[in-house]
């Protein structure tokens, strides 16, 4: 039930802010998305999703909530019901950073890279076809072992954390988009969760 998945059936809650200044809460179950209202829960979901073991994430871009779980098509929504975005590549985690929308560790068929990163065109969070002239780009991180565990926009830049190693991200422009370079020493993150 909504109430109960507050308590053991919960997998990722975010409170986001659109544009004016409106909230939204939302929290995600292994199958549904819900989201608060006055009185209630309501259920959000476009589907029933296959989360399993893995969990919701959730970013704001512009007036756009935007889900991830590795498992589902990512889903959007600016009001009301989520939709599932298809283009975009299903992965376990998402930044807005930039003027883009980017996702890592990435699990999608076309691409499935747990050690890759692939950012939408530039201000447009529905194209996600790789092409200078749109700026939207992937790759993968390969100078240290492992898929990517934990993926946070610092302000202006990205960080990507492995279990044993990270990377600094800095949006750099055509040609090369985004520009990575790993951190000196042998210190990374296990979980999403970990990083504060």
């Amino acid at each position: 039930s909504p109430v109960g998945f507050i308590t053991h059936g919960h997998k990722g809650a975010a409170l986001v802010t659109k544009l004016d200044g409106t909230k939204r809460l939302f929290a995600g179950t292994a199958t549904h998305l819900y989201e608060a209202g006055s009185a209630a829960w309501t259920d959000q979901s476009a589907a029933t999703y296959a989360t399993g073991d893995g969990r919701w994430e959730f970013r704001q871009f512009g007036d756009v909530t935007i889900a991830v779980n590795g498992a589902d098509d990512p889903q959007v929504s600016t009001s009301g019901a989520f939709s599932a975005l298809s283009a975009m590549p299903v992965a376990k985690f998402v930044e807005t950073c930039s003027g883009f929308v980017i996702v890592a560790n990435i699990s999608d068929a076309g691409y499935p890279h747990a050690d890759g990163w692939w950012c939408s065109a530039l201000y447009d969070h529905t194209d996600w076809t790789p092409a200078i002239a749109t700026q939207s780009g992937r790759a993968r991180l390969l100078d240290t072992p492992g898929p990517i565990t934990a993926f946070k926009a610092l302000g202006g830049i990205l960080v990507a954390f492995k279990a044993r190693s990270m990377y600094v991200g800095q949006y750099v422009g055509p040609d090369v988009i985004w520009a990575w370079q790993q951190v000196p020493g042998d210190v990374g993150a296990f979980s999403q969760g970990s990083v504060v």
